[in-house]
């Protein structure tokens, strides 16, 4: 059975796409209609003045990251390279058609996590203006839409990681048990030190069984040879 066309992918990261910067917008919508609740309301306080857009460094606080406990592993906690591709050493390895897919999944990748921001803004400014009994239930949904932006964010690097795999050998396959992160340097030559390996192996196991089994035929044959004088 024949896999999807490189249109119907193609599309199909389209309307993802547009899907993931609609939510964005709506988020960013109810950020601002929240910032104007915050301001009309009488005694409404935050412990920060945040901006709709905080820069990367803003830390939540201990009492928005124990209501929305996915914010404690962050993907803004962790320092990046400044190379472009995603795992460096793959990139050399890619034909055009990969390397178009690598730069579409970097893009995707890009605007699914400007949705995280806006969200986390909205959580830290619903925190004062909400009703105690109102709390658990908002920031319950809140976290779980997290989870499944962290979620699709794993599926987009684990598409990548295999990508990279892939553009070596198509039988090069690591299944990855966090997904939150794109595989390290090193582990990608760990991964393609191990295949050489292996496949150095089973050449050298067909090479031994190979000359085994011509050694077994030149001594049958020179058996039947001796046996035909007596």
């Amino acid at each position: 059975m024949e896999g999807p066309s490189e249109n119907q992918t193609n599309n199909h990261i389209l309307q993802l796409t547009e899907q993931v910067a609609q939510q964005q917008r709506l988020l960013e919508e109810l950020c601002r209609v929240c910032s104007d609740a915050q301001t009309v309301l009488p005694g409404a306080s935050v412990p920060h003045d945040l901006p709709v857009q905080p820069s990367f460094d803003w830390v939540p606080s201990p009492t928005l990251v124990a209501l929305l406990p996915t914010l404690q592993p962050s993907l803004f906690n962790n320092m990046l390279a400044d190379e472009e591709s995603a795992i460096p050493d793959a990139a050399k390895y890619f034909n055009k058609g990969q390397s178009a897919e690598d730069t579409k999944l970097c893009n995707l990748q890009y605007t699914l996590s400007a949705v995280l921001r806006p969200l986390d803004v909205l959580g830290h400014m619903l925190l004062p203006i909400l009703l105690p009994d109102q709390i658990e239930c908002i920031y319950s949904t809140m976290n779980d839409i997290r989870t499944l932006l962290l979620h699709t964010a794993g599926t987009i690097n684990e598409h990548c990681n295999q990508l990279a795999l892939r553009a070596v050998h198509p039988a090069i396959y690591k299944p990855t048990e966090k997904k939150e992160y794109t595989m390290l340097p090193e582990t990608f030559r760990e991964t393609l030190s191990q295949y050489t390996t292996l496949q150095k192996s089973i050449r050298d196991a067909r090479w031994l069984n190979r000359n085994r089994f011509k050694n077994q035929s030149s001594s049958s044959t020179n058996n039947n040879n001796t046996s035909s004088f007596f």
